[in-house]
C-alpha cells in the first residue's frame, strides 16, 4: 500500500513541481525579455528626444542665419507689391490717352476716306460702264458675225440651223474659263469672235459654198421652175412640151440636191467648228457680263462695308485701348513675375548654401542617431537571444528530469501491477470453479486502486511537458508491515457500504491466498454486532 501511495503522490507531486518550475522559467524568460525591451525602448526614446532637441536647435540656428536674407527679400517683395498697382494705374492712363488720340485720328481718316470712296465709286462706275460698252460692242460684233455666217450659208438650210443659239446650247464644248481679271474675260470674248471670223473665212474658201451663198437653193429652184413655166407658156397644147417643162423643173430639183450633197459633206466639219466657236463666244459674253456685274457689285459692297466699318470708329478706339490694357497688363504681369523670380533668386543665392549646410548637418545627426539606435537594437536582440538560449537550456533540463521521473513512476506502476496480477485474480466463476487452497503463505492482499489523471492535472496546472498520462495504481495490504488500514467516508450509507465491502474483500483475499489455519482474525463490529461480516462469520465454526 505504501508503494502505491508513493507512486500516486510522486506523479501528482511531479506534475505540480515541474509545472511550478516550468512556469517559473517562463516567467523569468518573460521578465528578462520585457526588461530588455523596456531598456531598448527607453534608450531609443531618449535618443529620439535628444535628436529632436538637436534638430530644434539646428532649426533655430538656421532661422537666425537666414533672418537677414529673408528680411531683405520681404522688403523687396513689399516694394514690388506696391509698384504693381501703380504700374497698372499708369497703364490705365496711357490706355485712355490712346483711346482719345485714336478716336481723333479715326475721325480725320473717316472724312478723308469718305471723299476717297466717293471718287473711287465714280471711277469704278465709269470703268465698269466702259467695260459694259466694250462688251456691248463685242456682242454687236458677234451678232454681225452670226448674220455673216447665216448669209454665207444661205445655200444650206441645215447649216443655217446650226448657227442658231439653240443648237449651240446643245453642244459640249467644255467649261468656260473664269480665271484672270475682268479685262481678261473681255479679251477672251474678242479672241472667240476673231476665231469665229477665221473659221467663217475657211468656210468661204469653198467655191461651191460661196457660189451657193449668192444663189441659194430657193433662188435656183425659182429660176428652174420659172424656166419650166416659161417653156410651158411658149408651147401650149402638146404633151411633149409639157413633159419638157416638167423635166426642166425636175432637173432643177435634182441639180440642187446634187450640189447640196457634193458640197455640203466637205463643209460639214468647218460648219461644226464655226457653230462651236460661235457658242464659245456667246458663253464668253455671258461669263464676261456676269463677271462685270459681280465685280461691280463686290466693289460697291466693299466700299459700303468700309463706310459702315468707319461708323464704329469709337469701337475701334475702345478696342485699341483694350488691346493696350491687355498687352500692357500681360507685360506688367510678366515683369512682375520676372522681378519676383529675380528676388527669389537673390535670396536663394544666400539661403541655398545655408540650407545645404543645414541639410548636411541634419543628415549627419540623423545618421548618428540611427547608428546608436541600431546599437541599442543589436544589444536588445543579443539579450533576447541570450534569454531564449538560457530558457531553452533550462527547459531542456526540466524535460529531461521530468521524463526520467515520470518514466520511473510509470515503470514502477507497471512492475507493481505485474507483481500483484497472480495474487489478485478477478472474482469470477472460472476462478471459483478451479480454486484450491494455497500451499504457500502470501503476505499481500489487493483491496483497490488509486487513479491519477495526470493529463488532466497537467492541463489544469498548464504543464507543457510531454507524456503526462492518466494511470491507475493497484492498492494492496502487505502484512505485517501494512497491518493498519483506515477508511474515511463522507458519512453516507454508500461510503459506509463501500468501506465494509472493501474490508470483507481483504479478508477473503487473504483467506483465498493463504494456507488453511495460517490466519487469525479478530473482528470488532460494535455497531453491526457482526452483521457487516456475516458472510465470513461462519468460518469460526471450523476453528480447531
Amino acid at each position: 500500500m505504501t508503494k502505491g501511495l508513493e507512486l500516486a503522490h510522486g506523479l501528482a507531486g511531479a506534475i505540480r513541481d515541474f509545472s511550478a518550475r516550468d512556469q517559473k522559467a517562463a516567467k523569468e524568460r518573460r521578465s528578462k525579455i520585457f526588461a530588455a525591451k523596456r531598456a531598448f525602448e527607453r534608450e531609443s526614446e531618449e535618443e529620439k528626444e535628444e535628436l529632436r532637441a538637436s534638430l530644434v536647435n539646428k532649426e533655430k540656428k538656421l532661422g537666425e542665419s537666414k533672418k537677414h536674407a529673408e528680411s531683405r527679400h520681404a522688403a523687396r517683395v513689399e516694394w514690388i507689391e506696391r509698384a504693381l498697382p501703380a504700374s497698372k494705374r499708369q497703364l490705365s492712363k496711357r490706355a485712355e490717352a490712346l483711346r482719345g488720340k485714336t478716336a481723333s485720328d479715326l475721325q480725320v481718316t473717316a472724312v478723308t476716306n469718305k471723299v476717297n470712296r466717293q471718287r473711287s465709286l465714280e471711277k469704278l462706275t465709269q470703268m465698269y460702264e466702259g467695260l459694259r460698252i466694250e462688251l456691248g460692242e463685242c456682242e454687236q460684233v458677234l451678232k454681225n458675225l452670226e448674220k455673216k455666217c447665216r448669209a454665207a450659208m444661205r445655200g444650206y438650210l441645215r447649216f443655217q440651223r446650226k448657227m442658231a443659239p439653240a443648237y449651240g446650247a446643245s453642244l459640249e464644248i467644255g467649261p468656260v474659263d473664269h480665271s484672270g481679271q475682268t479685262p481678261d474675260f473681255l479679251e477672251r470674248v474678242r479672241f472667240a469672235i476673231k476665231e469665229g471670223e477665221q473659221k467663217l473665212n475657211r468656210f468661204k474658201d469653198n467655191k461651191i459654198a460661196r457660189l451657193l451663198s449668192f444663189f441659194p437653193w430657193w433662188v435656183m429652184l425659182s429660176l428652174g421652175w420659172g424656166a419650166a413655166l416659161w417653156l410651158s407658156g411658149m408651147w401650149t397644147g402638146s404633151e411633149e412640151e409639157w413633159a419638157l417643162a416638167g423635166g426642166v423643173a425636175l432637173g432643177t430639183v435634182l441639180f440642187i440636191v446634187l450640189v447640196q450633197r457634193c458640197s455640203g459633206g466637205a463643209a460639214e466639219t468647218i460648219v461644226e467648228e464655226v457653230s462651236s466657236q460661235l457658242e464659245k463666244a456667246r458663253r464668253a459674253c455671258r461669263s464676261c457680263s456676269e463677271r462685270i456685274s459681280a465685280r461691280f457689285a463686290e466693289e460697291q459692297a466693299q466700299l459700303v462695308a468700309e463706310e459702315g466699318s468707319e461708323a464704329n470708329r469709337w469701337d475701334e478706339a475702345d478696342a485699341a485701348a483694350s488691346r493696350l490694357r491687355e498687352e500692357g497688363g500681360r507685360n506688367i504681369d510678366e515683369r512682375y513675375r520676372r522681378v519676383n523670380a529675380r528676388n527669389d533668386e537673390m535670396r536663394d543665392q544666400v539661403v541655398r548654401p545655408i540650407d545645404a549646410l543645414h541639410e548636411k548637418e541634419v543628415t549627419i545627426l540623423k545618421k548618428e542617431s540611427a547608428d546608436r539606435i541600431s546599437v541599442f537594437q543589436k544589444r536588445h536582440e543579443s539579450a533576447v537571444e541570450e534569454t531564449e538560449s538560457s530558457y531553452a537550456e533550462e527547459r531542456k533540463k526540466i524535460e529531461e528530469e521530468w521524463s526520467a521521473l515520470v518514466q520511473s513512476i510509470y515503470r514502477d506502476t507497471a512492475e507493481l501491477k505485474e507483481a500483484l496480477a497472480p495474487l489478485t485474480p478477478a472474482w469470477d466463476q472460472k476462478y471459483l470453479a478451479c480454486w484450491k487452497p494455497s500451499a504457500e503463505l502470501h503476505d499481500v492482499a489487493r483491496f483497490g486502486r488509486v487513479s491519477v489523471e495526470g493529463n488532466r492535472l497537467a492541463e489544469e496546472l498548464e504543464l507543457d511537458l510531454p507524456d503526462a498520462r492518466a494511470i491507475e495504481i493497484p492498492m494492496a495490504v502487505q502484512l505485517p508491515r501494512d497491518g493498519s488500514i483506515l477508511f474515511e467516508t463522507d458519512g453516507d450509507a454508500a461510503g459506509r457500504d463501500a468501506a465494509i465491502g472493501s474490508l470483507n474483500n481483504i479478508i477473503l483475499r487473504l483467506l483465498a491466498t493463504t494456507p488453511p489455519g495460517k490466519l487469525n482474525f479478530t473482528i470488532i463490529d460494535p455497531v453491526g454486532l457482526g452483521e457487516n461480516f456475516a458472510g465470513i462469520m461462519h468460518l469460526a465454526d471450523f476453528e480447531d
